[in-house]
């Protein structure tokens, strides 16, 4: 279990530090094409720590990916179902920095860019939450069901 832990550690921090390096204001960003003005004093230093952080789960989105969906079956849901909730896991992970890196480089007031971005984006999310939710729904459900037919009752 350690050197998996050690994988997905390593996965999660290489991947994250070349996010840094693409994204729209990274050194190796410029094919974004974000234009307009950089931010300075406050907001750059919460835009920096915020950067950091979702590249960090973007990293943590490819380990999923590449190691997460055994841990994911030994749940015991149907082979379907386990399959569209790692999916939609490893999205909800990884989608946040193309994400956030779009709405940079898209020209203000492009609200055809915008429309893209809310569908291709914020309605997958949406849908990625009611999967994950019917996921525990099912798991817990039947966890519950477990728990109660093992118990005694009192009466």
């Amino acid at each position: 279990m350690k050197a998996q832990r050690k994988h997905w550690i390593a996965v999660t921090v290489v991947v994250g530090v070349a996010v840094v390096l693409l994204g729209p204001q990274g050194p190796l960003g410029g094919f974004w094409g974000a234009e307009g003005e950089d931010p300075t004093g406050g907001a750059l230093a919460a835009l920096v720590v915020y950067s950091i952080l979702e590249a960090a789960v973007f990293g943590l989105g490819v380990a999923m990916a590449l190691f997460g969906r055994p841990l994911l079956k030994q749940l015991g849901a149907g082979e379907r179902l386990t399959r569209v909730t790692f999916v939609a896991i490893v999205w909800a992970l990884v989608s946040w920095w193309p994400h956030g890196s779009f709405h940079q480089a898209i020209e203000e007031n492009n609200f055809g860019a915008l429309a893209a971005i809310e569908w291709g984006f914020h309605a997958t999310m949406l849908v990625c939450g009611l999967v994950i939710a019917r996921f525990f729904w099912e798991v817990l459900g039947r966890s519950v069901a477990d728990t109660t037919e093992t118990v005694p009752s009192s009466a």
